[in-house]
């Protein structure tokens, strides 16, 4: 979702958006309106789940950056 925002964002120039149409999008697709879909359509666990997951391959990555160094 926020790369939908990012792609956008990135073509609003000279493209007829506005900030004020990104900024929507950007507020539309932010991680807080995400959570909150989630859990107002009772994928709270399958949210958290997705959370572990990107907190494990982040800390994955910084591992990495260590040992390449």
């Amino acid at each position: 979702m926020l790369a939908v925002a990012a792609i956008l964002l990135g073509c609003s120039a000279g493209s007829g958006v506005t900030e004020s149409d990104a900024q929507k999008v950007k507020e539309e697709f932010s991680t807080e309106n995400y959570e909150k879909a989630m859990k107002e359509s009772g994928r709270a666990e399958e949210l958290e789940a997705q959370k572990q997951r990107e907190a494990q391959y982040l800390q994955g990555a910084g591992q990495q950056d260590a040992e390449q160094r």
